[in-house]
């Protein structure tokens, strides 16, 4: 086995650990940090949004069809968004996509909650997201931000 594939050890985890200490590493949460927070999934909000458009529509039974196939993939899933943003427009898709994930504070079950603390109490130099959610705070970096990130 190669240096590189070698198993994490304690002495690893510890280097680790002075690194993000030190500020020097990015946390990186996909889906299942805010999993937690019970919000919708990708096809209930592209249904949300579909109740926008007219179902006479050309797109309408289109994006229907996607919606109630049996587990459409994430291409799929874009496709879908895709045709419902151009049927009613960036902004629109936007504010509904937002409303859609509006978040009642209070709301917040324990368990997401408890994540999101020990996630802002460890001091990593930034927070990436592939979620389109409003529970992380923070601004949105432009692209030239995220190389700086990535790039330091």
């Amino acid at each position: 086995m190669s240096q590189k594939l070698r198993q994490m050890t304690e002495a690893h985890l510890g280097e680790l650990a002075e690194e993000i200490w030190r500020g020097r590493c990015l946390a990186f949460v996909g889906a299942g940090f805010s999993a937690a927070a019970q919000l919708p999934g990708w096809v209930e909000l592209l249904r949300d949004v579909l109740s926008l458009v007219p179902r006479s529509h050309q797109y309408y039974s289109a994006v229907e069809r996607t919606l109630n196939g049996a587990n459409p993939s994430t291409r799929e899933l874009e496709a879908a968004g895709q045709l419902l943003q151009d049927a009613i427009g960036v902004e629109r898709f936007r504010d509904a996509i937002s409303g859609s994930l509006a978040v009642d504070e209070s709301s917040l079950n324990a368990r997401y909650v408890h994540r999101r603390r020990m996630l802002r109490e460890l001091p990593f130099r930034a927070i990436l997201t592939t979620n389109f959610d409003p529970l992380l705070p923070g601004t949105l970096p432009t692209a030239e931000g995220y190389r700086s990130l990535l790039r330091d």
